[in-house]
This record gives C-alpha cells, sequence and structure tokens, in this order.
C-alpha cells in the first residue's frame, strides 16, 4: 500500500488548490496543509507516522467528508470536489496502512 499512496499522493501534489466558496476557504487550506505534513512524514518515514498524527488524521477525515458532502454535486465547484475526493482518498489509505482498524 506504501508504494500506490506514494504514486497517488505523486500525483496529487501538482494539481494547484481549486476554487473553493470562501465561507470554507480557510478550513480546507488548513485541512491540506495539516494532511500534507501528515502523508509528507509518512511517505518520508517509509510508512509510519510522526507522534500524534493518528488523531489528527481521524479529526482531518471528519472534516474532509463534511466538506466533500457540502462540495458535492450538483455544486459549481467540481474542481474542488474531484481534489479532495483524491486528498480523502489518500488520507483514507494513510490511516489504513499505519492504523489498521481505526476508520
Amino acid at each position: 500500500m506504501f508504494r500506490e499512496i506514494g504514486i497517488l499522493w505523486g500525483r496529487h501534489v501538482p494539481v494547484p488548490f481549486p476554487d473553493v466558496p470562501t465561507s470554507v476557504r480557510d478550513d480546507l487550506v488548513e485541512l491540506n496543509a495539516t494532511l500534507a505534513d501528515c502523508v509528507s512524514t509518512y511517505l518520508r518515514n517509509n510508512g509510519t507516522t510522526g507522534s500524534g498524527h493518528k488523531a489528527t488524521l481521524l479529526r482531518c477525515l471528519r472534516k474532509l467528508r463534511w466538506h466533500l458532502h457540502h462540495l458535492g454535486y450538483p455544486s459549481s465547484f467540481h474542481d474542488a470536489y474531484d481534489y479532495h475526493r483524491r486528498l480523502l482518498k489518500v488520507t483514507e489509505l494513510v490511516v489504513n496502512d499505519a492504523y489498521p482498524f481505526s476508520v
């Protein structure tokens, strides 16, 4: 799974942050930065996360799922939905690999 996460992350990172509703922009930017730190640490440490990352990842998963629900179709923010759906997939894979039975 580690290799798959690296490939997916490598495809996600170069994609620019999409246009999102201004009411949730700050929260989504913070989520992205926090998850980027966790995923990067996981990849840099060959499949282990940093201390405290489990609680952070689980909290961010809940928030990200909530935002996806509100960015979903029929919304005019299709790019934001796709972007954050990819981020959710990578995050779920990291959690499932690093902390089985946590999600």
